[in-house]
């Protein structure tokens, strides 16, 4: 059920990161650490509770006595206490009661985590000494059998994290959010120094929405000026409202030796640490976790959609764009080849094809031969000079088809891929949300353009052979017109063998024409005449505009629609590069519902 929104928030992650990586701002690093937690949340919101034993998260900034604390609560000495700042950097997780780490919720940790002893683990110098950077640990350690925890504390597992204030804690604070991710409860260890600072409020405000309860724990506190910092405190948890209006703050004095574990058992403080801690663990099991982990993305999904919303949008303009120049060379098509006098000859060339039929029998043949013999060296001249002209525009690097309708379509082409090259590059060079999209819609312009250029002139050359059925079909409905005529079909049947004779004479004369010049030449206006005047001649003009409206709807539909559309439209398909997301609005519509109807197997 949570497939399709785990794999959102996972790319939003790695599109944050990236984004990071290009030195975005705080901004970019705030939401990526919120859509770790949300991630990692609900990942461990899907394990069943009944696996999952109650987990504790101490949290706090760099040294405030994280470790200390620890070792506190579980009554022994565990965690490895340093007097160096960012000693800890790996998450450690100590299993107490008699609790054995289940497969169920272990596996829910991330799968880069390598699972080490506690010895172990890199210290923070170690792990920033490393070349090449050493992948995520964290240990799981089981004390000795035969020493029970604490009086009071149930079964579970308690958690030392690393600090996420430091100059080095981006290099780990994801160990930190999954912990706390994974946590029922957690402890906030601060001291009089550290209280205030941005970073603990910052990772407060992050964890409230979770709704997993709070115990806070003002540690090395000085004999006089505690209830001050206390005041203080509280006033600043009830601004957050929610479990932490009313969370316990534990006050622990500054005692040297605490750290290594003297006097701990016969200080009040420290028992009322852990029966703070052990309250909220046994009551873990009735947090329903869905709520909260609904509550954390619903209330920044907008904010963290924001960049994604923006690469979608720019690709609607892209489509827009594309369908805008699209309409355009369509119009140009109509302008500059149907509606050019010159330039349109389809109807021509279904005259021609007229023309063949009107053929009489038993005259038509032979004169077709005499005129096929008489005008080849002529013609073997006009297809040299054809061929040394099309030579000369290959070597200056212009394409140019034989007929004038391809002529118009290849500048139509060279011309739609230019406007839109111009039109990114522009876009592309904005600082507007968006513009990623444009860089690599120019990117892929750039790469494929030779390739587009010669896929659309073959497709025009394709639409120009497949439309040939359509001339020959409408020579036919002239010729049926003429057929219910029977006069003045035998009437063009005799200037047709007139102008066949006279077609020959010309051929001499010319040097060498092909059929379809002499058909036109002097000797034919007799025949043309004839077909375009009286009641045949508004027959003829309407065959002329319904060939015209279907050959423009079929350069639409086949070349212009059915081949240009297609490939401008997946330039922006499944776009990759620098500081792109790459997440499709139907993603994250997908995400969103099932965020909407997702019921946690905790909460059965």
């Amino acid at each position: 059920m949570t497939a399709a929104l785990r794999e959102v928030l996972r790319a939003m992650i790695d599109g944050y990161a990236r984004q990071a990586d290009a030195d975005a701002g705080p901004t970019v690093a705030g939401r990526r650490a919120e859509l770790i937690l949300a991630e990692a949340a609900l990942r461990h919101a899907c394990v069943p509770a009944a696996v999952r034993p109650p987990q504790l998260a101490v949290l706090g900034p760099t040294q405030t006595g994280k470790s200390t604390v620890v070792n506190l609560i579980v009554g022994q000495s565990l965690a490895r206490v340093s007097p160096l700042a960012g000693f800890t950097v790996s998450p450690q997780g100590f299993l107490l009661g008699g609790v054995e780490p289940s497969p169920g919720w272990t596996s829910a940790l991330p799968a880069e985590w390598v699972r080490r002893p506690i010895d172990g683990l890199a210290s923070g110098a170690q792990r920033r000494a490393a070349t090449p950077p050493t992948s995520p640990e964290y240990a799981l350690v089981a004390p000795e059998a035969d020493i029970p925890p604490p009086a009071g504390l149930p079964p579970c597992v308690v958690w030392d994290t690393p600090d996420f204030d430091s100059l080095a804690a981006g290099g780990y604070l994801g160990g930190v959010l999954e912990i706390a991710a994974l946590a029922d409860v957690h402890v906030l260890v601060l001291s009089k120094e550290k209280y205030a600072d941005l970073t603990v409020w910052e990772l407060l405000e992050r964890l409230a929405p979770l709704g997993r309860p709070l115990v806070v724990v003002l540690n090395k506190l000085p004999g006089e000026g505690g209830d001050a910092v206390v005041a203080a405190l509280r006033g600043r948890l009830e601004a957050l409202a929610g479990p932490y209006a009313h969370a316990p703050v534990v006050r622990l004095a500054y005692l040297p030796g605490l750290a290594a574990g003297e006097d701990a058992e016969i200080l009040p403080e420290v028992w009322e640490l852990r029966d703070a801690v052990a309250t909220r663990l046994k009551a873990a099991h009735a947090v329903r976790r869905a709520a909260g982990v609904r509550a954390v993305i619903a209330a920044r999904w907008d904010r963290w959609t924001e960049p994604v919303e923006a690469e979608a949008a720019a690709i609607d303009a892209w489509r827009e764009r594309v369908a805008q120049a699209l309409a355009e060379a369509a119009e140009s098509y109509r302008r500059d080849f149907l509606d050019h006098p010159q330039r349109f000859d389809t109807f021509r060339r279904a005259t021609v094809e007229l023309l063949r039929l009107l053929e009489l029998p038993g005259i038509g043949g032979p004169l077709s031969q005499v005129r096929e013999v008489l005008s080849w060296p002529a013609r073997k001249l006009f297809a040299a000079r054809q061929a040394w002209a099309a030579r000369r525009i290959r070597e200056r690097g212009v394409h140019r088809g034989a007929g004038s309708e391809e002529t118009v379509l290849f500048e139509l082409i060279e011309h739609l891929l230019t406007t839109l090259q111009r039109d990114a590059a522009r876009r592309a060079g904005s600082a507007s949300p968006g513009s990623a999209v444009w860089r690599a819609i120019v990117s892929r312009l750039d790469q494929h353009e030779g390739r587009l250029r010669m896929t659309f002139q073959q497709a025009a050359r394709t639409q120009r052979e497949e439309f040939i059925p359509q001339i020959h079909a409408t020579a036919s409905r002239l010729y049926e017109t003429l057929r219910a005529r029977p006069t003045l079909l035998n009437t063009l049947r005799g200037v047709r063998a007139t102008a066949d004779a006279a077609s020959v004479i010309m051929a001499i004369k010319l040097g060498g024409l092909n059929v379809n010049d002499l058909v036109f030449a002097p000797a034919m206006l007799g025949l043309m005449s004839m077909l375009t005047e009286g009641a045949l001649g508004s027959y003829m003009t309407r065959a002329a505009a319904q060939l015209k409206a279907r050959q423009f709807e079929h350069v639409r539909t086949r070349l212009i629609e059915g081949v240009f559309a297609g490939e401008l439209h997946a330039l922006a398909a499944g776009l990759e590069g620098e500081g792109l997301f790459a997440i499709t609005r139907g993603q994250l519509y997908a995400a969103r519902a099932a965020l909407d109807t997702w019921e946690d197997s905790a909460d059965g």
